[in-house]
């Protein structure tokens, strides 16, 4: 049966290697073929600016590897409009296109969803 799965990604970017298992868990949910959605939240907005140089050599930048998302029809992305702003952000600044949410629609999102899973 499908599923409709929400995962959150609320934590500031750190560790790539932790960022990179929680796209793999997403990336995983979808070849699946479950229904997948990503709500970008508090710090996790971060993940979706470019930074440059900021990885050790060897180790994939979050940011590029969520491009692969895209890859695997994770295509419903969204970014809580409260935590850019907080970050003095806008959409033009992320490197993927996600669609803008309020308060009201992430608890929206949420409803929609059979699963909703922190990252």
């Amino acid at each position: 049966m499908r599923k409709r799965i929400l995962f959150l990604v609320g934590n500031v970017p750190g560790c790539a290697a932790i960022d990179i298992e929680a796209i793999d868990t997403i990336l995983v949910a979808a070849a699946f073929d479950q229904d997948v959605g990503v709500l970008f939240t508090g710090d996790g907005v971060l993940h979706l600016i470019a930074r440059h140089g900021e990885w050790q050599s060897g180790e994939r930048d979050p940011a590029k590897a969520l491009l692969a998302l895209q890859t695997y029809d994770v295509t419903r992305l969204y970014v809580d409009t409260t935590s850019l702003d907080a970050r003095g952000l806008v959409l033009e600044d992320l490197v993927l296109a996600a669609a803008p949410v309020d308060g009201r629609g992430v608890a929206q999102l949420f409803l929609a969803h059979d699963v909703v899973v922190p990252t």
